[in-house]
Protein backbone atom coordinates (compact mmCIF):
# COMPACT_ATOMS: atom_id res chain seq x y z
CA UNK A 1 0.00 0.00 0.00
CA UNK A 2 2.62 2.54 1.03
CA UNK A 3 1.81 6.23 0.82
CA UNK A 4 0.30 6.17 -2.66
CA UNK A 5 -3.36 5.62 -1.71
CA UNK A 6 -4.07 6.25 1.99
CA UNK A 7 -7.59 7.39 1.08
CA UNK A 8 -8.34 3.87 -0.16
CA UNK A 9 -7.55 2.44 3.27
CA UNK A 10 -9.74 5.08 4.94
CA UNK A 11 -12.58 4.32 2.54
CA UNK A 12 -12.31 0.60 3.25
CA UNK A 13 -12.37 1.18 7.03
CA UNK A 14 -15.43 3.43 6.75
CA UNK A 15 -17.23 0.90 4.53
CA UNK A 16 -16.53 -1.97 6.93
CA UNK A 17 -17.67 0.12 9.90
CA UNK A 18 -20.91 1.01 8.10
CA UNK A 19 -21.65 -2.64 7.34
CA UNK A 20 -20.98 -3.69 10.95
CA UNK A 21 -23.13 -0.90 12.36
CA UNK A 22 -25.99 -1.77 10.03
CA UNK A 23 -25.84 -5.44 11.02
CA UNK A 24 -25.77 -4.49 14.70
CA UNK A 25 -28.77 -2.17 14.30
CA UNK A 26 -30.79 -4.93 12.64
CA UNK A 27 -30.07 -7.33 15.52
CA UNK A 28 -31.10 -4.79 18.16
CA UNK A 29 -34.28 -3.98 16.22
CA UNK A 30 -35.37 -7.61 16.67
CA UNK A 31 -35.63 -7.11 20.44
CA UNK A 32 -39.17 -5.98 21.23
CA UNK A 33 -39.22 -6.10 25.03
CA UNK A 34 -36.69 -5.67 27.82
CA UNK A 35 -36.60 -8.63 30.18
CA UNK A 36 -35.30 -8.24 33.73
CA UNK A 37 -35.15 -11.14 36.15
CA UNK A 38 -33.40 -12.58 39.18
CA UNK A 39 -30.72 -15.15 38.31
CA UNK A 40 -29.86 -16.05 41.91
CA UNK A 41 -31.41 -15.02 45.20
CA UNK A 42 -29.81 -16.16 48.48
CA UNK A 43 -32.01 -17.62 51.22
CA UNK A 44 -31.22 -14.79 53.60
CA UNK A 45 -29.47 -11.48 53.09
CA UNK A 46 -28.78 -9.10 55.97
CA UNK A 47 -27.81 -6.16 53.75
CA UNK A 48 -30.40 -4.83 51.31
CA UNK A 49 -30.47 -1.73 49.13
CA UNK A 50 -33.18 0.85 49.79
CA UNK A 51 -34.55 3.78 47.81
CA UNK A 52 -31.86 6.44 47.46
CA UNK A 53 -28.93 4.08 48.14
CA UNK A 54 -26.00 4.09 45.74
CA UNK A 55 -24.98 0.65 44.56
CA UNK A 56 -22.22 -0.69 42.33
CA UNK A 57 -23.14 -3.38 39.80
CA UNK A 58 -20.75 -5.52 37.78
CA UNK A 59 -22.14 -7.36 34.77
CA UNK A 60 -20.86 -9.16 31.71
CA UNK A 61 -22.38 -8.84 28.26
CA UNK A 62 -21.94 -11.27 25.40
CA UNK A 63 -23.28 -11.19 21.90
Amino acid sequence: MGTKKPWLLCLAVVAIAAVLLTASAKKSADVTQLQIGVKYKPESCTLQAHKGDKIKVHYRVSI
